[in-house]
């Protein structure tokens, strides 16, 4: 176990140098090349283009706090509001918003991962419609791939074709941290499990050198290592 400084998000840019975000307004940060993309509360959007050097300020059409943000090595960099995703395809340079949800009772937005040509979308607690969603960025259909009405889905990543999901709630509910294999398919796939303690909420997941790290409610300045993949 490790201790660090209090951070509300961390990633590693392309240099291998470790970025945190220790302003309690910026929820999550991720590196794509020599892009650094940031959010968090009422919209705030914040982008480097020269590994964190200098950097620019903006804000998506949204009070809502955005929590999640996920990008890849071409350009695709997506995030979202309280219901709906904003898509870029040119590295943040423009936006076009999105409702994956096309139904009435629309659950909210926690959590996003990328996946070739899927975006998994993490919702907040919802007892009919809460889980993890599937979204299909070619012919734009979305599928439920696990109900969780229980628990908001935090965080997500993906590493050797895995899909790891962290849970957690504000009730007493025993957050979790779920794996599937995504090699087959995603319908059928079986999921692993990991609990967490008591009244322990997992709220941010991160990759370094194939082991999985995880944030809990139980102490903030705690990286707790939970999964290696070799």
């Amino acid at each position: 176990m490790k201790k660090l400084m209090s951070a509300t998000a961390v990633t590693k840019s392309k240099q291998g140098r470790s970025l945190l975000a220790t302003e309690r307004t910026i929820r999550d940060l991720k590196c794509s090349n020599h892009h650094i993309f940031g959010v968090g509360d009422d919209g705030l959007f914040i982008f480097s283009d020269d590994d964190g050097e200098s950097w620019a300020v903006r804000r998506f059409p949204t009070k809502a706090s955005i929590w999640s943000i996920t990008t890849n090595s071409r350009g695709l960099v997506i995030t979202h509001g309280e219901k709906v995703l904003y898509i870029s395809t040119n590295s943040g340079k423009s936006w076009t918003p999105y409702y994956p949800f096309q139904f009435s009772n629309a659950p909210s937005i926690r959590s996003l991962c990328l996946y070739k040509n899927q975006l998994f979308i993490g919702t907040k607690i919802h007892p009919i419609y809460g889980g993890v969603w599937c979204f299909d960025l070619h012919d734009k259909s979305t599928i439920l791939i696990k109900k969780v009405p229980k628990q908001m889905i935090s965080s997500m990543i993906t590493i050797n074709n895995q899909l790891v999901v962290a849970t957690g709630s504000c009730r007493s509910d025993v957050g979790r941290i779920e794996v599937c294999n995504m090699s087959q398919s995603i319908m059928e796939a079986s999921w692993e499990q990991c609990f967490g303690y008591v009244n322990q909420s997992f709220l941010d997941l991160n990759e370094s050198e194939g082991i999985i790290y995880a944030t809990t409610t139980q102490n903030l300045m705690d990286l707790v290592p939970f999964l290696k993949f070799v």
